[in-house]
C-alpha cells in the first residue's frame, strides 16, 4: 500500500503569497481614490491643529525635598531642618499630610496675589496670564466688598479711557478683610462703564482701579482682557487639590512635590510659596517650643528662688532660737 504524503513548507507558501501581490494594481487603486486619502490627511491635520490651538494647556511644576529617616541615621538632622523638616515630620505619611494640609496651603495662598485671575482674550483661544505676562493689574480696596461670580471684560475705548463690561447671573459680595461673604447679592447683571485708566471706580458691587504696568506698550492696552475675583476658600481648595507628593522608592528619603495649573508662572509661584510656608511653619514651631521652654524655666527658677528664701529664713530662725553667733548679713546674701 502506497501512501503519498505532501509536505508544504510554510516559509515557501508565504514567499509565494508575497510574490503574487500586484503592487502596481494596489498603487493604481490608491490613485483612483486619491481624494479619500487627501481628505483623511486633511481632516487629521485640521483636528490636530484645532486641538493644539484650542485645548487648554496644563503645566506641572515639581520640586524635590529631602526627608529625614531616623531609623537609618541621625546625621541628617541639621540638613533636613534646613529644609523646614522637624523631627516629628520624619515619618513620610506625616510629611505628606503636613505639606498638603489646608493650613499650610492657606499660608502659601496668603503670600500670593491670586485673588484675581487675569485672562487674555484671543481670536483663537483665551490664555490665563500672571505676573510679567499681565498687561494691567487691579488695585482693589480690601475694605470694600468685591463681586464673586462677576466676569469683567476690558477693551480700549479711546485715549486713556477703557470700556469695562460686567456680566454675571448670580453675584455675591465678598469681604477680603474677614474672608467671608457679605450681604450683597445681585443677579442677571449686564452693564458697561467707560472709565479712565488709573482712576478708582466705586459702587455697591466693587471698588478698584485698573492700573497699567510701566513696561507695557501702547498696543498692549488695545487687547481684550478678562478678569474675575476669587475667594480665599476656593483658592485653598483648588490649589490643594493640585498638589501631589510621591516618594522615589519604598523607605526613600527623597520626596517629589508637584503642582498642576493652567499657567506656568502661577504654578511655579505657588510651589515656591508652599516651600516657604513649610519652612516658616517649622520655624514658628521651633519658636513656640523655645517660648514654652523659657516659660517653664522661669517658672522653675521662681519656684526654686522661693524655696531658697524659705530655707534661708528657717535657718535664720533656727540660729536665733539656739543663740548661734553668725553674720545675718552674710546669710541674707546666700
Amino acid at each position: 500500500m502506497n501512501n503519498n504524503y505532501t509536505y508544504n513548507n510554510p516559509e515557501e507558501e508565504e514567499d509565494g503569497v508575497l510574490s503574487n501581490i500586484d503592487y502596481m494594481r494596489l498603487l493604481r487603486n490608491a490613485l483612483k481614490n486619491w481624494w479619500v486619502i487627501f481628505l483623511s490627511v486633511g481632516i487629521s491635520l485640521a483636528v490636530s491643529l484645532a486641538y493644539n490651538n484650542y485645548a487648554q494647556r496644563i503645566y506641572k511644576a515639581t520640586t524635590v525635598i529631602l526627608l529625614k529617616d531616623n531609623s537609618k541615621t541621625q546625621g541628617f538632622t541639621d540638613l533636613t531642618e534646613g529644609f523646614g523638616l522637624s523631627q516629628e515630620m520624619s515619618n513620610i505619611e506625616n510629611q505628606r499630610y503636613i505639606y498638603t494640609s489646608p493650613k499650610n496651603v492657606a499660608r502659601a495662598i496668603d503670600r500670593l496675589d491670586f485673588e484675581i485671575t487675569y485672562t487674555n482674550i484671543g481670536r483663537i483661544k483665551n490664555e490665563e496670564v500672571y505676573g510679567a505676562q499681565q498687561v494691567i493689574r487691579i488695585d482693589f480696596d480690601t475694605t470694600h466688598c468685591q463681586p464673586i461670580g462677576a466676569i469683567f471684560e476690558i477693551e480700549h475705548h479711546e485715549g486713556n479711557y477703557i470700556k469695562l463690561h460686567i456680566k454675571g447671573d448670580e453675584i455675591y459680595g465678598y469681604d477680603y478683610m474677614i474672608g467671608d461673604y457679605t450681604n450683597y447679592y445681585a443677579e442677571n447683571v449686564d452693564t458697561t462703564f467707560i472709565i479712565k485708566i488709573g482712576e478708582k471706580i466705586t459702587n455697591r458691587m466693587f471698588s478698584f482701579a485698573i492700573m497699567p504696568y510701566d513696561y507695557i506698550k501702547k498696543e498692549d492696552l488695545e487687547r481684550k482682557i478678562r478678569f474675575n475675583f476669587n475667594t480665599r476658600q476656593s483658592l485653598i481648595s483648588k490649589w490643594r487639590n493640585s498638589l501631589s507628593v510621591s516618594i522615589n522608592e519604598e523607605g526613600g528619603t527623597v520626596a517629589f512635590i508637584s503642582a498642576i495649573g493652567t499657567n506656568r508662572n502661577k504654578t511655579l509661584a505657588f510651589l515656591n510659596a508652599m516651600n516657604e510656608a513649610s519652612m516658616y511653619f517649622n520655624l514658628d514651631k521651633k519658636n513656640q517650643t523655645a517660648t514654652r521652654t523659657l516659660s517653664f524655666l522661669k517658672t522653675q527658677l521662681a519656684s526654686i528662688a522661693d524655696s531658697l528664701k524659705k530655707a534661708q529664713q528657717k535657718l535664720l530662725d533656727f540660729r536665733q532660737r539656739n543663740n548661734f553667733a553668725s553674720n545675718p548679713q552674710h546669710l541674707t546674701n546666700l
